[in-house]
């Protein structure tokens, strides 16, 4: 017999098992790029080696040395992301945003937001941690990265709101 599951145990299984096409391209338009690519890797090769044949009169070993030599193009499918995965992508890029903005506006918003943090009972270490990657977001959007959990977004996105 099956066991029943909880509503928030399906979503957490939906969240992790379900995924979102993050290639940058129309979900539709991928479904035929895939054939159409795949097909295009095998031609390609067929061609590049009935043109290396051609109409030799060789021998047969040095032909099929000659057929060997043809490297095939590569091309693989690229994976989707876990939704979840997605979405704490999405926020994070978002909250990062909203901080680098909030910082180059405020030159004091990264001591308030430390303040905030060490108010909500954060262990010093977690919230140097966070205000670390902060600061390093703000000064470099491109080269920095912000890896934090949903527990840290949640925390940034009320301190936002407030």
């Amino acid at each position: 017999m099956k066991i029943p599951k909880t509503p928030q145990a399906k979503k957490r299984l939906s969240l992790l098992k379900d995924c979102q096409n993050t290639y940058g391209e129309n979900d539709k338009s991928s479904r035929t790029s895939i054939r159409w690519r795949k097909s295009w890797v095998n031609r390609t090769y067929r061609r590049d080696v009935n043109q290396s044949l051609g109409e030799a009169t060789e021998d047969l070993d040095r032909l099929t040395d000659r057929a060997k030599t043809i490297k095939r193009h590569s091309w693989q499918k690229c994976s989707d992301m876990p939704l979840g995965e997605k979405l704490l992508h999405d926020k994070t890029r978002e909250i990062r945003n909203l901080l680098s903005e909030a910082a180059a506006i405020d030159s004091k918003f990264l001591d308030k937001l430390a303040q905030y943090l060490c108010d909500r009972d954060l262990k010093s270490g977690h919230v140097a941690i966070i205000i670390r990657r902060i600061r390093a977001v703000a000064l470099d959007r491109h080269s920095a990265t912000l890896d934090l959990t949903w527990e840290d977004l949640t925390l940034l996105e009320d301190f936002k709101i407030s």
